[in-house]
């Protein structure tokens, strides 16, 4: 970004020995229910992150200290790895949405209430519906 006066937390990644790399910028600033509907919909209909059901959890070394390793669901697979992407191998194959939620709860600690679950049937992101 280039106004310095705005505050943005940076994601950025390191894998091997590339040199970190940024990923995502999130600005300091706090959004509601419907910011998010009008980012996420509105602006980007045709967007992967409009479509796709995305989680991600680092793994630590056994003293809790560093990052090594992650966990990574996208669609339907869980895929788990270091720090390189080709290194990535698929630990689980979702064939439906009852698995995806046992698995975002399982592994992400990620629990949708009966209404987020209803939202997913029917929608472009339901595991199970003929693409």
């Amino acid at each position: 970004h280039l106004d310095s006066t705005q505050k943005v937390w940076v994601y950025s990644q390191k894998r091997g020995s590339e040199e970190w790399a940024d990923i995502y910028h999130f600005p300091d600033v706090e959004f509601f229910p419907l910011d998010f509907d009008i980012l996420n919909h509105h602006a980007m209909t045709k967007s992967l992150w409009a479509s796709t059901v995305v989680a991600q959890r680092f793994t630590l070394d056994e003293d809790d200290l560093m990052i090594s390793g992650t966990l990574l669901l996208v669609r339907d697979e869980l895929k788990a790895g270091n720090s390189s992407p080709q290194k990535m191998r698929v630990v689980e194959k979702m064939e439906n949405e009852e698995q995806r939620l046992y698995a975002l709860k399982e592994y992400f600690s990620i629990c949708l209430t009966e209404e987020e679950q209803r939202a997913i049937m029917g929608s472009a992101v339901e595991l199970g519906l003929a693409q």
